[in-house]
């Protein structure tokens, strides 16, 4: 088992969110009854799977408000649920599962991502386990309030670091003006009209791809996940 103080010494030399992410599922996956171990970052207004150790899950992306892990951002509260069976609201990630832990990275009231612990035993998780999930996620809040412009993937090879970028965003969603950070997903409408070299339409979420539709009026439409550079070329 990795401990908090190898945890908190690595994490010093992490490059990357999802680098991060990764560290603390293996600090945490092998507590007693810790039967999946995942990172939830919060993308938008839906919760987006980043690491997790354990049986794969259909639910690699979570509304706001569905489910413990959905709830946790609404309300904004970390949640124990002794007997997940007894919520009408869940979403169930395995038939095996009995209770839920989801702690928020979170600095003040800016939530970063949440840390989700599933197990196969009722009421499994105590204060100890509470505590010690907390300490990681702690952590991992400070870390990136540190490192505002840390990326949530590593660079790919032949790229420059992500601190050499010298504008703020990669590009402006068509819908919703928000900004596509460097390095992070974007998405791009695969009818050809939409991708001129001059007027390539970009979308921050499938929901503003969505939204340009009605007036777009195409053919058999679709989106493809895309990710921007980590650097100005």
């Amino acid at each position: 088992m990795m401990t908090f103080e190898q945890f908190n010494q690595k994490l010093k030399d992490a490059r990357s969110r999802e680098r991060a992410y990764a560290l603390a599922v293996g600090c945490l996956k092998d507590r007693s009854r810790f039967d999946w171990t995942g990172v939830y970052s919060l993308e938008g207004d839906e919760l987006v799977l980043r690491s997790f150790v354990g049986k794969p899950t259909p639910h690699n992306r979570i509304p706001v408000g569905r489910g413990v892990c959905g709830t946790a951002i609404a309300e904004k509260e970390d949640q124990n649920v002794a007997d997940v069976r007894k919520l009408e609201n869940y979403l169930s990630c395995s038939l095996d599962a009995r209770s839920e832990l989801v702690v928020l990275i979170r600095n003040g009231d800016e939530i970063f991502a949440q840390i989700d612990i599933d197990s196969n035993v009722e009421g499994a998780f105590s204060d100890e386990d509470y505590q010690a999930v907390k300490q990681v996620a702690d952590r991992l809040a400070d870390y990136f309030v540190r490192k505002p412009r840390l990326p949530e993937r590593p660079a790919p090879k032949g790229t420059d670091a992500p601190d050499s970028v010298r504008r703020n965003a990669y590009a402006i969603c068509a819908i919703c003006k928000a900004e596509i950070p460097w390095g992070g997903s974007w998405y791009r409408c695969t009818v050809s009209t939409c991708n001129r070299k001059r007027f390539q339409l970009k979308f921050c979420k499938p929901e503003c791809w969505d939204a340009h539709l009605p007036e777009a009026r195409h053919r058999d439409p679709a989106y493809e996940e895309q990710q921007a550079p980590y650097s100005v070329r």
